[in-house]
């Protein structure tokens, strides 16, 4: 399933946050109840997360931001913001 949502971009040259429109991609994991995010339009291309039944459900549970890249001198950090997720894996939640 692709879910359009909404990230943070903060540019490692000048420091400036924008938002950043991404497609996250959410597919079934190994294990029952498992998932795996991978997101389109990140800053490397390989952002991604492994999320068993557990951590999904504490996710849903208390939500936190997803720290995507957390930057370097030469890729900007990507943030997607925990409504976003929440809404994302809702979506997903109720296919």
């Amino acid at each position: 399933m692709m879910i359009q949502i909404r990230g943070r971009r903060t540019c490692c040259d000048t420091g400036e946050t924008s938002d950043t429109d991404l497609w996250l991609e959410i597919a079934p994991g190994d294990s029952v109840g498992a998932i795996v995010l991978k997101l389109s339009g990140g800053v490397t291309g390989y952002e991604s997360m492994y999320l068993t039944h557990e951590a999904y459900t504490n996710l849903i549970a208390v939500p936190r931001d997803w720290l995507a890249n957390i930057g370097s001198r030469d890729y900007d950090q990507l943030v997607v913001p925990k409504e976003e997720l929440v809404r994302a894996l809702r979506a997903y939640a109720t296919k």
